[in-house]
């Protein structure tokens, strides 16, 4: 099935900005930071799945990735986004709040 992964990485999101919600972390509120973030994120994560993806270290399959920016699936983009740098920030920014009152 087209778009399993897309998929997969929306629900993580979803679940990211319900916990961003619920403990009021307030998380998406420090946007040039985020976006900052985002961009070392992808710079850094992007050079190193360029060498894997040029040294044949890890493959894509075509029938099930949506788009492709260049070599890039766009759903790798997004998972360095959501999963390798907020998902680390939302936990963090979590584990602070609920241990800080315990």
């Amino acid at each position: 099935m087209n778009g399993e992964y897309l998929i997969l990485l929306i629900l993580f999101f979803l679940l990211f900005y319900l916990i961003n919600k619920k403990f009021n972390l307030k998380v998406f509120k420090r946007k040039s930071s985020l976006l900052l973030l985002f961009a070392v994120s992808i710079i850094v994560f992007g050079i190193w799945d360029l060498y894997a993806i040029l040294n044949h270290h890890w493959i894509f399959n075509k029938n099930v990735m949506l788009a492709y920016l260049g070599i890039f699936p766009a759903e790798e983009i997004i998972f360095v986004i959501f999963i390798i740098t907020l998902g680390p920030i939302i936990i963090w920014e979590w584990a602070k709040k609920v241990f800080k009152n315990a």
